[in-house]
């Protein structure tokens, strides 16, 4: 499991640009505050809170996915720190 934090203003907006954007291609779940994307390679968890995003990623290759399209949807500047 990998794990990434970045602090954005846009941590609910990013998360549901995903989830639309994923929705119609894979399984996208909402539990509370957390939004699971089911893609063919795993999953990718994304929980915002206030000016923070948190990810998770089932393995690198989700990881790379997340990443990609979490940079490409922000509409500001976005670094994502990975760990795991």
């Amino acid at each position: 499991m990998q794990t990434a934090h970045a602090r954005t203003t846009e941590a609910t907006g990013l998360t549901t640009r995903m989830a639309n954007h994923f929705g119609h291609k894979c399984d996208v779940e909402r539990l509370g505050d957390r939004t699971r994307i089911h893609t063919r390679f795993g999953v990718i968890e994304l929980v915002p809170r206030d000016d923070d995003l948190y990810v998770s990623a089932e393995n690198e290759k989700v990881a790379e996915i997340a990443a990609s399209h979490l940079e490409r949807f922000a509409r500001e500047p976005l670094e994502l720190a990975w760990e795991g």
